[in-house]
Parts: C-alpha cells; structure tokens; sequence
C-alpha cells in the first residue's frame, strides 16, 4: 500500500478502535484486560501471516523488549484515559505525542528544528490545551493518562523506526516477537487487578463480543501504523497522526453524540494548523537537502 492509503487505513482502524473500545469499557469495565485481548489478538494475527516462514532462532532481546514495553504502556494508559473521560479529550491529548515524536528524533534520528517548526509545536501545545479545558466532560486521571499515552506512542514509533533500519529478522517477525512479549507483560497486570474480569466475561455475552470486537480494533489500528512507520520517517508518521486524530474525534463526537463547544472546536483547530505547519516545514528543510545535493 503507498502512503495515503495506508493513512486511510490507519485512520478506519483508529475510529474503529476508540468506539469499540469506549463501547465495551460500558459493558466490561476492565480496561486492562481489554488491553491484554486486544494484544493477544495482535499476537496471532502476526503469527498467521508469517505463514510457513521460518523464524529465526535469534531473538533480539535488546530491540523488541523497549519496543514491547512502550506498546503496552500506550495501550494500558489509553485504555485508562478512556475509561475516564471521552474520545475527544483522550485524543486531543494524545496528539502531544507529535511534539514528543520531533524531540525524541532530535535527539536520536539527528533531525532539526527550524523556526516554523518550533512555532507549530508551540502551536500544537497550545491547542491541545485550550481544547482540553473546554471539553465538558474534562477529567484530569483522563488527561494525564492520555499524555503517557501519547509519550509511550511516541517512544514505539521512534523504536520501531530505529529497529526496522537494522533488523536482521523480518519485519513480520518483529512486531510478533514484540505483541507477544507485550502481552507478556501486561498479563500480571490483568491477574493482579482484574482478576474478575474472566467472570465477568463468561456470565456475558455482550461482554464477550464487545471486548473481541476491542480487541479487533486496536490490530486493525496497529497494524495500520506499523506499516506506515516502515514507509515513512517518524515526523511524517506525526503529522498523519494530527490528520488521524481529527478523523477520531469528529467520529467520537458523532457517535457518542459528545457537545462540541466552540472553545474545543478552536482548540482542535489550532492543533491541526499547528501539524500543517509543522509538515509545510518539514516539506521546506526536505525540499532544500534535496537541491543542495543537486548542485553539489
């Protein structure tokens, strides 16, 4: 798939992911053990589509384990942002992770920060804040799980970005080994405190369907941004997740017929002129590198 589709495609899975999500944390309220299923499912999906591909007996602990524990974080602290507040607000804030993706590849991918970029960051800062204030159902456990949310997010995109340019497994068998160790790490997690939740699911079907459909979700999501982050640099999978985000939140004040006061349509907006500009810089510092090369 090129970029705009896979972008589409991204997009779906995330709409579909939050509503599910939000839907059956209503009926199971169990945000981990949503987590867990949701991961788990990720897992065999995974492992299906290797196929007969033989796996290799190198498993690199060094790559996968950071990537696995930045995964299950932004998962665990969604799904409690979620549980706490709306849609629009946990994914308003989670859009901070656009400021955290262009420091984190400052700091490790080299790239720089020019004038236009540091004031659409200033920009996107200040929407997300202005937004939030404004949301009506505002709910600061929400906000700060959402912004852990957003840096684990943040951190996997970086990570994975860094191990897919030096991986001597296939990319196949990456995210599996990571799904997997993730999910390993959340199970004690789901024991520890939701041990009922098992219950919960069996005495209900609607509970049942509702966190399988979760769970379905959140790997449509996944591997849509997976996929992505292969074809793209981290700063351009930032700014196709402003776009995502504004796709989520109109959807998610849709379906959940959430008010959207002009405040928060405002801060909305000045989040998403703050990811255009942040992209028409990113565009301009691209655009000069290639014609310096062609002159030399």
């Amino acid at each position: 798939m090129d970029i705009a589709s896979t972008t589409a495609f991204w997009c779906a899975g995330s709409v579909a992911n939050n509503i599910l999500t939000k839907r059956a944390l209503r009926i199971c309220p169990y945000p981990f053990t949503l987590c867990l299923v949701g991961l788990l499912v990720q897992t065999i999906a995974a492992r299906v589509s290797m196929g007969g591909e033989k796996r290799t007996s190198l498993f690199e602990w060094r790559t996968v384990l950071p990537i696995s524990i930045s995964v299950a974080s932004s998962f665990l602290f969604h799904r409690v942002a979620l549980m706490y507040g709306s849609v629009g607000l946990t994914i308003t804030v989670k859009s901070m992770s656009t400021v955290f993706v262009a420091l984190l590849s400052r700091r490790y991918l080299g790239e720089t920060l020019s004038i236009s970029s540091t004031i659409a960051l200033v920009l996107i800062v200040l929407g997300i804040v202005v937004a939030s204030v404004s949301d009506v159902k505002f709910n600061w456990i929400c906000f700060l799980a959402a912004a852990m949310s957003g840096l684990s997010v943040s951190l996997k995109v970086i990570l994975n970005k860094l191990a897919l340019n030096r991986i001597t497994s296939s990319k196949k068998e990456m995210y599996y080994n990571t799904m997997f160790v993730a999910s390993v790490l959340v199970l004690p997690v789901c024991l520890f405190l939701e041990h009922d939740a098992v219950l919960h699911i069996k005495g209900s079907s609607d509970a049942a369907t509702s966190v399988l459909l979760s769970g379905s979700g959140l790997a449509w999501m996944e591997i849509g941004s997976y996929v992505l982050i292969a074809l793209v640099t981290p700063v351009t999978h930032a700014v196709c997740n402003g776009i995502r985000s504004l796709v989520v939140i109109v959807a998610g004040a849709l379906y959940f017929q959430t008010p959207m006061p002009p405040q928060k349509i405002l801060g909305v907006g000045i989040v998403l002129c703050g990811s255009l500009l942040y992209s028409l810089s990113k565009i301009a510092v691209s655009t000069k590198a290639v014609n310096a090369k062609k002159t030399k």
